[in-house]
């Protein structure tokens, strides 16, 4: 990849886990979640994905024009290379951990404690919103 592309948050996401990892950040993560943005004026969730540092999970996010002012982790893995092999799914995870049927048939990825995450993150940022909406 040749730098961070808009609206490829996921992609940038692991892109910035690798570079800080060859950097010598031991401690990186890949995360997934919700992040919240202001649309003419109100806030408003959307689906997300940063890289973290710890301690502390400070947020490093290269992605560009998504104008993130509050993150609402969900999914983090130490390495999204290696999860991305074991598990056999691709980035973002949450597509296919978050959900218990595809296409009516049983989900075999489906992973009701990522689930959980990703709804109470959701609820977060939504509570989030409303609270500074009003």
């Amino acid at each position: 990849m040749n730098g961070p592309i808009p609206g490829g948050c996921w992609w940038n996401a692991v892109e910035t886990w690798r570079k800080l990892r060859e950097s010598g950040v031991a401690n990186a993560r890949y995360v997934e979640g919700w992040g919240v943005r202001d649309r003419d004026g109100r806030l408003e969730p959307f689906e997300h994905g940063w890289a973290e540092r710890e301690p502390g999970g400070a947020v490093v996010d290269e992605s560009p024009n998504h104008g993130c002012l509050e993150y609402f982790p969900a999914i983090r893995s130490d390495n999204p290379d290696r999860e991305q092999a074991e598990r056999g799914i691709p980035i973002p995870f949450y597509r296919q951990l978050t959900c218990p049927h595809v296409d009516g048939y049983p989900n075999p990825k489906y992973d009701a404690e990522a689930a959980l995450r990703y709804a109470q993150a959701k609820l977060a940022a939504d509570a989030y919103c409303r609270e500074h909406n009003s």
